[in-house]
């Protein structure tokens, strides 16, 4: 899987929540507390206030939207991540989580909670052990499995240091 070079990776603005909840209600199966209308709502407030907050990026090609990740600079936590079905195996939630990456503080662990990947629909460890994550331990969400993983400070940061991920 290489680095797709059409991707552009920018941060999350206001008018990008249509496209991101969009996004959002294609790969909704994939995520447990997606399958209602009150879960949703509460997912669009939660990227709203992201991207508020500059703790959002999305990947666009070719002017579409392709894959968004929502973090916490805070908590030093990856909220959601997500690529688009026609877009994935192509470098997009690399490029996404790097961009995150760059924004975190890198004196401390970054945490994760990923659903494992049984069916194929789930996320893919690879993707996370790639970039210096482990599984710390599983848990049980709403009912089903979740890795809680960790990317210990000691691991580095690739790109930029964490004052200046977004331009002003």
């Amino acid at each position: 899987m290489g680095m797709d070079r059409q991707v552009e990776i920018r941060p999350a603005a206001p008018q990008d929540l249509d496209a991101w909840m969009e996004l959002v209600d294609q790969v909704r199966w994939s995520f447990p507390s997606l399958d209602t209308e009150e879960g949703l709502t509460h997912c669009r407030r939660m990227i709203y206030q992201g991207i508020l907050n500059k703790n959002a990026f999305c990947a666009w090609y070719r002017g579409k939207l392709a894959g968004v990740v929502l973090f916490s600079a805070g908590r030093n936590m990856l909220r959601f991540l997500a690529v688009a079905p026609g877009y994935r195996r192509r470098g997009i939630a690399t490029q996404l989580l790097n961009a995150m990456l760059a924004c975190l503080d890198p004196e401390r662990d970054v945490v994760a909670a990923v659903l494992p990947a049984g069916d194929g629909d789930g996320e893919q460890p690879g993707l996370y052990e790639s970039l210096g994550f482990y599984r710390k331990r599983t848990l049980c969400t709403l009912g089903y499995p979740v890795w809680q993983l960790v990317r210990k400070k000691q691991y580095g940061v690739p790109g930029s240091r964490r004052r200046g991920c977004f331009p002003a």
